[in-house]
């Protein structure tokens, strides 16, 4: 029964029913929130730690609180929640971003390692116990691909059915911003 309202909550925040629009000024905005929420993060978390086993004054997490608020409003946020909204879809088309990049070079990789294997099978110095290992090797290779792409696609392409090509679009323009 919990999971009906984590799932509104990210179908609501990934753009299903509508939500802030991601623009160049959001993905900015979120980015200064973001440094400045790292920065202050390790400090009240250090404070909760502390306070662990102990009787916890409503007005110490309250303190808390209001930092990380007045963080997210001062870096243009008109709320705590619209942060939450924003940085769900940030990261869902940042996850695609990251996750194609990753296939991609994977493919790569791939391709290269094949090549390199074919052409120690063509060569004729090459004993022919070491092609047997080859051989095995580029079928173990080729065996984990066929196995393991087709769900990694699947996934991906999930991943864009809740997304929207818009966001993808702006978060690719600030990845090298937002990776950092």
């Amino acid at each position: 029964m919990r999971a009906l309202p984590i799932l509104l909550t990210l179908l609501l925040a990934c753009g299903w029913f509508g939500g802030k629009k991601i623009t160049d000024e959001t993905v900015a905005n979120y980015i200064k929130a973001y440094v400045r929420l790292k920065q202050v993060g390790p400090e009240l978390a250090e404070r909760m730690k502390n306070a662990q086993g102990k009787e916890i004054e409503i007005d110490q997490g309250m303190a808390g609180y209001k930092e990380i608020e007045k963080i997210i409003k001062e870096s243009g946020f008109e709320s705590y929640q619209e942060f939450v909204e924003v940085n769900a879809k940030i990261g869902l088309a940042f996850s695609q971003i990251e996750g194609r990049q990753f296939m991609n070079e994977m493919d790569q990789m791939h391709s290269i390692g094949f090549e390199e294997i074919d052409k120690q099978l063509s060569d004729p110095q090459v004993p022919e116990e070491a092609k047997a290992e080859l051989r095995r090797a580029r079928k173990e290779i080729a065996e984990n691909m066929d196995k393991n792409k087709p769900w990694a696609e699947g996934v991906m392409k999930g991943a864009e059915m809740i997304g929207d090509k818009e966001t993808m679009e702006v978060v690719r323009r600030h990845a090298r911003e937002i990776r950092d």
